[in-house]
């Protein structure tokens, strides 16, 4: 599997590494997507709609939070921030909480509350070619002094490499009745499709690590979230079922005016005589009427060995936030949705709630590591879909992307819409 990713142009870029190189911490390296990031000792890294987030605790009370930007425009690292720690405050709310900033030479002082515990933190951001991370955190207000260093050093030790090149693809599904449902999603080189229906979809990286995607509508009686999301492990027979971490996502109204809960749980599960770690992310809106009600739900599950966690856990969360249903046709008088609310799939994913935060400043940037260019090869003509992170500002055929040929070097690919 090495030698396939290899393939795809996981080629580690050279002169991309001095941030990780001095990092004082152990250095996570995903080979999959594309980064490099210090990462503390039992800490615990997601990664959700651009933002890289690493937790000692079960809830997110202690956490770092890096957030790689490409930016658009001369003022686009100033607002960044600013506008970042506004959706940061989203987050906190949707956890009940509260976040507040003032400036502190170039970074920003946190200070707020976050799921019933004082806490104190910091933002800030550093520049690079083409670029500005943002990186910081929060912990505990009595535990800040004595965390800040460690949570600061995580963002410091942040390093871009190439990522795996994607194709955007397209699958028709079909149900009783006529019904179809047709989903769009990224898709990585070594990827296959292994099932659609008009209810759900399975993308698979092997036999034993993937992404799955399903919904369900106007099934009778009233669910609450957890419910919904426990659900699966029910249906599937998961064994010895280990909740570590988990998130209330806060709430969206769909075009229709329902109202969507949802939350993300982060698990451990055994299954088939394996184990495996995952997240999964619900959402559930319910209907008064019709005697008991009705409710309908969404799920999303990424997942992988325990051992495959770790490296895993960035692909595949990239992979399901790209899920979309980009067309549907009901059957049996059933009601499709016209859009995925679940919108990431992160443990800390309460960026979902970033279009009520949106920010006319957000022009001036595009997230690096969830957001894509289209390219396409010079030698065989194939597209992809290449992470801004994998820009390579000093590669040798000057900066572009590159991917990496089946018989040695690489080549620069071309970009569809500079």
């Amino acid at each position: 599997m090495i030698a396939l990713w290899l393939a795809a142009g996981l080629l580690a870029a050279p002169g991309r590494a001095e941030a990780a190189r001095s990092c004082t911490l152990p250095l996570f390296q995903d080979r999959e997507l594309g980064f490099a990031v210090g990462r503390p000792a039992g800490w615990r890294l997601s990664v959700e709609d651009g933002a890289l987030s690493l937790s000692p605790d079960r809830y997110g009370k202690t956490t770092a939070v890096v957030v790689p930007l490409r930016l658009t425009s001369s003022r686009g690292g100033g607002a960044a921030l600013q506008a970042y720690a506004r959706r940061l405050a989203a987050v906190f709310r949707a956890a009940g909480g509260t976040l507040r900033w003032q400036p502190k030479g170039d970074a920003l002082a946190l200070s707020g509350s976050f799921r019933g515990a004082s806490v104190s933190g910091e933002l800030g951001r550093r520049s690079q070619a083409g670029g500005t991370t943002i990186f910081g955190g929060w912990a505990p207000a009595q535990l800040w002094a004595s965390r800040r260093r460690t949570i600061l050093e995580v963002g410091r030790c942040y390093a871009p490499r190439r990522g795996a090149l994607l194709s955007t693809r397209s699958e028709t599904g079909y149900g009783p009745g006529g019904a179809s449902t047709t989903f769009k999603f990224l898709l990585p080189e070594g990827w296959s499709v292994s099932g659609v229906t008009a209810n759900g979809i399975d993308l698979k990286r092997d036999g034993t690590s993937g992404v799955s995607f399903a919904y369900m509508t106007g099934a009778p009686g009233v669910m609450s979230v957890d419910q919904w999301i426990m659900q699966l492990p029910l249906m599937m027979g998961y064994g010895d079922l280990r909740v570590l971490a988990e998130r209330p996502l806060g709430s969206v109204v769909d075009p229709m005016g329902l109202r969507w809960d949802m939350k993300a749980k982060e698990c451990e599960w055994s299954y088939q005589g394996r184990r495996f770690h995952g997240v999964l992310t619900g959402a559930v809106a319910n209907l008064a009427g019709f005697g008991y009600g009705s409710h309908s739900g969404m799920l999303g599950v990424r997942y992988a060995p325990v051992a495959s966690w770790q490296r895993l856990s960035a692909i595949t969360a990239v992979v399901q936030q790209s899920i979309r249903i980009a067309g549907a046709r009901p059957g049996q008088s059933v009601m499709l949705p016209k859009n995925n609310p679940i919108d990431s799939s992160g443990i800390m994913s309460s960026w979902e709630l970033r279009n009520k935060v949106e920010d006319r400043e957000s022009a001036h940037w595009r997230q690096a590591i969830m957001g894509y260019e289209e390219v396409r090869s010079p030698s065989t003509g194939q597209t992809y879909d290449a992470p801004l992170n994998a820009w390579d500002s000093t590669g040798p055929e000057g900066a572009g992307y590159y991917r990496a040929l089946p018989n040695g070097g690489s080549e620069r690919l071309e970009r569809l819409n500079p």
